[in-house]
C-alpha cells in the first residue's frame, strides 16, 4: 500500500510520460558514408537525410515534419530538396532559399524480423523507391537525451535554410552542418567526433565526402571518399531562452573554419534549437541551471477501508508541496523533483497479532503518514486550452489512479483519486487536490 500511495503522487505529476525518443544519428554499419539525423520532439519529428547524387556529390534532403502512428511505431512525411546561398557568403540571405518537394519517406522503428533497435527507412524520391535498415550510430559513453543535452537540430530563425544537427552521446558529439555549395546545391559537412573544452564548448574537424548514388541497387561503401575540409568550434547553452531575444529554447554559436585555396576562411554563425513539436526542457544536464520552484499546499482525504472498526470514516491531511527544477511555462519533456510532507499512505490495525498471514487486532486502525517524501520527476506537459495540462490514469499495486494537472501563468492546480488494495486491511481510497504559486 505504501508503494501505491507514493505512486499516486508520482503519477500525478508524471502525466503522459514520454515513450522512446528517436533523436539521434542513424546509419547502416555495412554502408558507412550516408545517414539520417532524426530530431524527435515527441509530438513531431524532423529528419535530414545525408546521401549522394548520381554524380557522386553530396546531397541532403529534409523530412520537415509529418505524422506518427498512434503507437509511435511509424512516422511518415514528405521529402524536400533545398537550394540556397553559398556557405562562403559573408551573410546568409534566406530569400535565396528554394525548397521543392521530391518524394515521401516512412520510418518503421520496430520492423518485423529485425533486431531490437533497428529501424526501416523507406523512401520514394525522383522515381527511386527503396528501403534501408538503419540503427543508431554507436559512439560516446551514453545514450542521447533530447531535452537535456545538445542532441537536436540547431538553426537561425532569421536565416532559415541551413542548420547544424547534433547528436550527443555523453562524452562525445556527432555533428552535421547542412549548407550550400558555391553553385547553390546542397552540401553537407560532417563533424564525426569532438573534444570538449568545457561543459558547453567543444570542437572537432570538419570533413566532406563523395560516394555512390542513393538510387543504386546496393551501397558500395568502398566508393566513399573522405576529405578534410576544416574545423569547427561550437558553444551551446540549452538554458539560454531567458537571456536571448532570438532563441526561446536554447542558443548556440557555430564557428567553422574552412580550408580554401586562398587559405583558411572563418565564418561565424549563431543558432537556436529548432522549434517544432514539443519544446525542449529548460533544464540542461550539462549546465548549471536556475530552476523554477512551485511551492504551496495540498490536501488529501483517506477513507478507512473494510477491516477497520471505523470503516468509511474519513481523515483529511494537509501538507506542503514543492515542485523544483521544472519549466512550467513550456510544453514538452520536463525533469525535476517533488517534495511533499505529511502524506498518508496506509492504515494499520492497532495492536494485534498475525494469523494465517493477516494482521489481527482490536478493529481500530491508525493511519500511517510519511513526514517527508522526495520523488524524481520525468514527464511531459501538453498544451491545453487554458495553459499547460496533463491527465490520465494508471494501475498500481492492484489499485487505479486517476489524476489531472493544469498550469496557468501564475499557479498550478490538480486533483488525484485512488482506489486500491492494502497490505493489512481491505481496499483503501484517497482523494485530494493541490495548488501552488510559480516563482
Amino acid at each position: 500500500m505504501g508503494r501505491a500511495i507514493l505512486g499516486v503522487m508520482l503519477s500525478l505529476v508524471c502525466g503522459i510520460c514520454s515513450a522512446a525518443n528517436y533523436s539521434d544519428i542513424w546509419w547502416n554499419p555495412a554502408e558507412s558514408g550516408w545517414g539520417v539525423t532524426l530530431a524527435d520532439h515527441e509530438s513531431n519529428l524532423f529528419g535530414v537525410w545525408y546521401t549522394y547524387r548520381a554524380d557522386g556529390k553530396p546531397v541532403w534532403y529534409t523530412i520537415p515534419g509529418g505524422t506518427f502512428s498512434s503507437d509511435r511505431r511509424t512516422f511518415s512525411g514528405d521529402i524536400y530538396i533545398t537550394r540556397g546561398p553559398s556557405y562562403t557568403s559573408a551573410t546568409f540571405d534566406p530569400s535565396q532559399v528554394v525548397a521543392t518537394k521530391v518524394g515521401t519517406a516512412t520510418f518503421d522503428f520496430a520492423p518485423a524480423g529485425q533486431p531490437a533497435g533497428s529501424a526501416l527507412f523507406s523512401y520514394s524520391v525522383n522515381g527511386v523507391t527503396k528501403s534501408s535498415r538503419i540503427e543508431r550510430q554507436s559512439f560516446g559513453n551514453a545514450a542521447p537525451q533530447w531535452g537535456s543535452d545538445f542532441t537536436d537540430l540547431w538553426f537561425n530563425p532569421s536565416q532559415s535554410g541551413w542548420g547544424v544537427a547534433l547528436a550527443q552521446h555523453g562524452n562525445n558529439v556527432f555533428g552535421v552542418w547542412y549548407a550550400y555549395d558555391t553553385d547553390g546545391q546542397p552540401l553537407w559537412f560532417v563533424l564525426p567526433g569532438v573534444q570538449f573544452s568545457s561543459a558547453t564548448s567543444f570542437s572537432g574537424k570538419l570533413y566532406t565526402t563523395t560516394g555512390p548514388y542513393y538510387g543504386n541497387a546496393s551501397f558500395d561503401a568502398s566508393q566513399v571518399k573522405v576529405n578534410e575540409a576544416g574545423a569547427a568550434v561550437i558553444n551551446v547553452d540549452v538554458t539560454a531562452a531567458a537571456s536571448s531575444a532570438q532563441c526561446d529554447a536554447g542558443a548556440a554559436s557555430f564557428t567553422p573554419t574552412i580550408n580554401a585555396s586562398s587559405g583558411t576562411v572563418q565564418y561565424q554563425r549563431t543558432a537556436c534549437s529548432q522549434r517544432f513539436g514539443n519544446a525542449r526542457s529548460a533544464a540542461g544536464g550539462n549546465n548549471a541551471v536556475q530552476p523554477k520552484t512551485c511551492a504551496g499546499t495540498y490536501t488529501i482525504t483517506a477513507t478507512e477501508p473494510t477491516g477497520c472498526m471505523m470503516a468509511g470514516a474519513t481523515h483529511t491531511y494537509s501538507g506542503t508541496l514543492t515542485l523544483q527544477g521544472i519549466d512550467w511555462t513550456r510544453a514538452g519533456h520536463q525533469v525535476g523533483s517533488l517534495t511533499v510532507t505529511n502524506l498518508p499512505y496506509s492504515f494499520m490495525p492497532d495492536g494485534g497479532y498475525m494469523m494465517d498471514g493477516y494482521m489481527m487486532g482490536t478493529g481500530a486502525c491508525t493511519p500511517l503518514v510519511a513526514p517527508t517524501l522526495t520523488l524524481p520527476l520525468d514527464f511531459t506537459l501538453a498544451s491545453g486550452v487554458q495553459g499547460l495540462s496533463t491527465s490520465g490514469s494508471s494501475s498500481m499495486d492492484g489499485g487505479q489512479i486517476t489524476y489531472d494537472l493544469a498550469v496557468t501563468a501564475s499557479s498550478i492546480g490538480g486533483h488525484i483519486n485512488y482506489t486500491g488494495g492494502g497490505y493489512y486491511t481491505d481496499n483503501m481510497t484517497a482523494a485530494g487536490s493541490f495548488s501552488c504559486s510559480v516563482n
